[in-house]
């Protein structure tokens, strides 16, 4: 840094401190990966480019004074070049191709020394960078050089699922900041952790949604929660707000007024919503601030869901302590795979409807064919032959893609299988293709007590299912494996609510009394019911209950339309729809139980809230807007905190609009 910067930088820092302003600094990823990047050392020159996220910077409108990465070298490299632009974007990728330095600004030209070990390697920027808003662009270089290093010189790192970097490399070729190659580069989700000092000028009022948290496997007709994350960018408090939960085509699922949220400060806010429609939810949360002076921050990235009538169990198996190339690998043309899981690992029967890998990707791998087998077998172990393809079943012949991150991979199972009771069989192939991807795409896997599985891998021919060679790779290790299921002897029964031509949303529909559900907005219903003679009820407030006796077979999906006439008549027998508190089951528990009630009107706000034996409240369980029916909310014993709960007697108060009721239940442990 020259004498001329170094005093401008001083001056500038001065002019903060004069202004009431303090610098400070924020870390942006988890380092749990290693890579060559931002610089490569390995060759003779690197350039790379990433996007760092408004929500990641925590800060609307500041001035960048310095960035750090985090190194573990083995050789010691002093005074090596090194150049970093910045700017900003409107960009969430960078699937189009880079960003050229033209139109960033240089913040950095000089050398860094980087020593060899573990290190924060901190640049004071030649040229203070001014920040106000949107993803900030990161690029950065290592010009020419004359010497090559270990390619064992990396930094921290970490893996986005989104494809937020290029980085390109090489050594006789000069990399053009200005005109960064076309072809030659790497596109992934890979990005540095990174240290950032920043002197903040806020903005009054900014509000922003970073992220929802939500089962991705949820249940028809019961009340699932969905944490948002709201963050405060602004320096004013806000407590007028409120929060929505949609789906992708921008239907509203839940709504809420937001809780107060003071300035800088991030919170959590719990949405309710009951999936009506079996299959496939696109959800993402928004927050909606009259004032809000930065709207493109108020949406959070999606989530995908699965819905499933309720019946349906979730398992998994495995720990995925480990992490390998199983059960298929993308760093070879073609590979097989197959292992056993034994049946007390399962320890039920039923219909496999999906089946799920975890996979943690550095980089996206889109639309890949992909076959898998599924099989029972007395044996215990595969130390000396495959069980071939002919002798099971095909469950899977099709595309996936796997996304860049940590994510679970859900095949659904066409035809579905019979799963019954004995050790299951696994055989999962990656068909020859042409691309071939990084090795550092995994899977999360464990390790056995048996010799459970067989695999292996080609770049130069097809591997046979049907007689799998020969020579192969014996291993203990296997990949986390979650199962979808149903159980047997089950079919489905679905239909729709009229009221003449009209489609009913929120119509309830009851089986045996006992099992409900809940009409979407296209007035469609779904339930999972044993095979046999079942009493099934529609009701809609305002109109005449009807009811029907529908025989449901095994397997097979069985319609029942309802068309629902007339003002309601006054029927002893049938079900009554009030606002009420009904209680909660089972009572005492430990450590889960259920607090049924009932809404009356549509868009009713409700707040259940938990009280201790002296009064205080230790939790607010419920605070949302509901819709007409019965409702289901199912709470484990923990404070606001997310700490457990003491054994003892606690008060379940439901607030809505002229209604307030209040339980006692009592917590054993």
């Amino acid at each position: 840094m020259s004498k001329i910067n170094k005093i401008a930088v001083l001056i500038a820092c001065i002019a903060f401190v004069w202004t009431g302003l303090i610098a400070d600094e924020v870390i942006i990823g988890s380092g749990t990966q290693t890579a060559r990047i931002p610089l490569d050392f390995f060759y003779h020159n690197s350039l790379f480019e990433c996007l760092y996220y408004q929500n990641e910077l925590g800060f609307a409108q500041g001035t960048i004074s310095s960035v750090a990465f985090y190194n573990n070298f083995v050789t010691l490299l002093n005074n090596k070049p090194t150049r970093i632009w910045m700017g900003t974007t409107n960009l969430t990728n960078l699937n189009a191709g880079w960003i050229p330095s033209t139109e960033l600004s240089l913040v950095f030209d000089g050398e860094v020394n980087y020593p060899s070990g573990m290190h924060i390697i901190n640049i004071e920027l030649d040229s203070l960078f001014h920040y106000t808003g949107g993803t900030l662009v990161l690029m950065v270089q290592r010009p020419m050089d004359s010497g090559y290093f270990s390619s064992s010189d990396k930094f921290y790192c970490q893996t986005d699922t989104i494809t937020r970097a290029r980085n390109a490399y090489h050594d006789t070729q000069l990399l053009d900041p200005a005109n960064p190659p076309a072809s030659g580069f790497v596109l992934n989700g890979q990005y540095p952790k990174i240290k950032i000092t920043y002197t903040a000028q806020g903005i009054a009022n900014d509000l922003a949604c970073s992220e929802i948290i939500s089962d991705k496997i949820v249940t028809l007709g019961a009340t699932e929660q969905v944490q948002v994350k709201i963050n405060n960018y602004g320096y004013e408090d806000q407590d007028n707000y409120t929060v929505n939960l949609k789906k992708g085509d921008g239907e509203l699922l839940a709504t809420a007024n937001g809780n107060p949220v003071s300035a800088g400060q991030t919170l959590i806010q719990t949405l309710l919503w009951v999936p009506t429609t079996p299959g496939t939810y696109d959800i993402f949360a928004e927050v909606l601030l009259n004032s809000d002076q930065d709207i493109t921050n108020n949406q959070s990235p999606p989530l995908n869901c699965i819905a499933f009538e309720a019946g349906f169990c979730s398992l998994t198996i495995g720990i995925g302590n480990l992490s390998g190339n199983l059960p298929l690998d993308f760093s070879y043309h073609a590979s097989l795979f197959e292992t056993l899981i034994y049946a007390p690992e399962i320890d039920t029967t039923g219909i496999i409807t999906h089946l799920i890998f975890y996979n943690n990707f550095i980089e996206n791998i889109n639309d890949k064919p992909v076959i898998i087998w599924l099989g029972e077998t007395d044996l215990v172990n595969l130390p000396l032959v495959w069980i071939p393809s002919s002798e099971l079943s095909m469950v899977y012949y099709g595309t996936m893609s796997f996304p860049a991150g940590q994510n679970e991979i859900i095949f659904p199972l066409y035809p579905t299988y019979n799963y019954q009771g004995q050790n299951l069989v696994l055989m999962v192939q990656r068909p020859f293709d042409y691309d071939v991807f990084n090795a550092n795409n995994v899977f999360r896997m464990q390790s056995g007590a048996m010799q459970r599985t067989k695999y292996i891998y080609s770049d130069q021919q097809e591997l046979d299912p049907g007689a799998p060679p020969l020579y192969a790779f014996d291993s203990y290790q296997f990949p986390q494996t979650g199962f979808i299921m149903r159980p047997p002897n089950t079919g489905f029964l679905r239909g729709t609510v009229r009221n003449g031509t009209a489609l009913l949303t929120g119509a309830t529909v009851t089986a045996d009394g006992n099992q409900t559900t809940y009409t979407s907005s296209a007035g469609t219903y779904s339930l999972l019911l044993s095979s046999g003679l079942h009493n099934i009820t529609a009701s809609y407030p305002g109109l005449n209950t009807v009811s029907s006796y529908v025989n449901i077979t095994a397997g097979i999906v069985t319609t029942e339309d309802f068309n629902l006439e007339g003002d309601a008549v006054e029927d002893p027998y049938a079900p009554q729809i009030s606002t009420s508190l009904k209680g909660i089951f089972p009572n005492p528990f430990n450590p889960e139980t259920t607090i049924a009630f009932s809404i009356y009107n549509d868009n009713t706000p409700v707040i259940i809230e938990l009280y201790n034996l002296k009064g205080r409240k230790v939790n607010t369980l419920i605070n949302s807007v509901y819709n007409t029916g019965e409702h289901q909310f199912r709470f484990s014993a923990k404070d606001e905190k997310g700490q457990d709960l003491a054994s003892g007697v606690y008060f379940i108060r439901l607030s809505a609009p002229d209604y307030n009721k209040t339980v006692k239940a009592l917590l054993l442990k």
